[in-house]
């Protein structure tokens, strides 16, 4: 049966979804984990960019563009990482990819994040964000076809919308900060009220607000 936990981010110093989300890139039971999220930008990868470099997984983000909020400094920053990187785009105005989920694969079970927060300084760091962590047992037949389902679910959006969901690299996302899909942080600076770490290079370290 199911291991469900509920998260509840904002209220305690020790529980957010950046923490949980490093877990999952730590753990080393698992062999592919995909990231799907409406929006990132510079500092939350910054915060997890560490984990993704030394995990063993091959690790896949799928991003909203076109949205106002997705910044091309988030996205380069993925790119030089060892993360495989797609994003989303709905080619429409009143539409855009607003998913959150994060789900590690491994042989014998499988870990999902289902919840209302972004790969962003405010959905790691400043907003009250809620969600579910379950762990998902194969030798438990409903765990595993559940995981089959969601995985199913995860990879049809990159086979069956190829027009929408591209596999970038820095020249695509050039083309993504021409034509105005991604945010430039160094003209438009994402509000920032997390705390500052110790290092040198004046980066942020995601910890709750509150």
């Amino acid at each position: 049966m199911a291991n469900i936990k509920y998260l509840m981010q904002g209220f305690r110093d020790d529980v957010n979804f950046c923490d949980e989300i490093i877990e999952i890139l730590k753990c080393d039971e698992y062999n592919k984990s995909y990231v799907l999220t409406a929006f990132v930008n510079d500092t939350a990868i910054y915060n997890l960019e560490k984990e993704i470099e030394v995990s063993e997984a091959d690790i896949i983000f799928i991003v909203g563009v076109r949205n106002n909020v997705t910044t091309y400094q988030g996205l380069k920053r993925l790119l030089n990482s060892k993360a495989c990187v797609y994003t989303f785009d709905t080619a429409r105005n009143d539409s855009i990819f607003h998913v959150k989920t994060v789900m590690a694969v491994g042989h014998e079970r499988s870990k999902v994040i289902c919840g209302s927060a972004n790969i962003t300084t405010g959905g790691f760091a400043n907003n009250v964000e809620a969600g579910l962590v379950t762990d998902l047992d194969y030798q438990n037949k409903e765990d595993k076809a559940l995981s089959i389902e969601i995985n199913n679910y995860i990879t049809s959006i990159i086979s069956e919308y190829p027009e929408n969901v591209k596999k970038i690299d820095a020249d695509y996302l050039e083309v993504l900060r021409k034509d105005g899909l991604v945010v430039d942080e160094d003209k438009t600076p994402n509000r920032n009220n997390a705390k500052v770490d110790g290092s040198t290079d004046g980066k942020i370290s995601i910890v709750s607000k509150f």
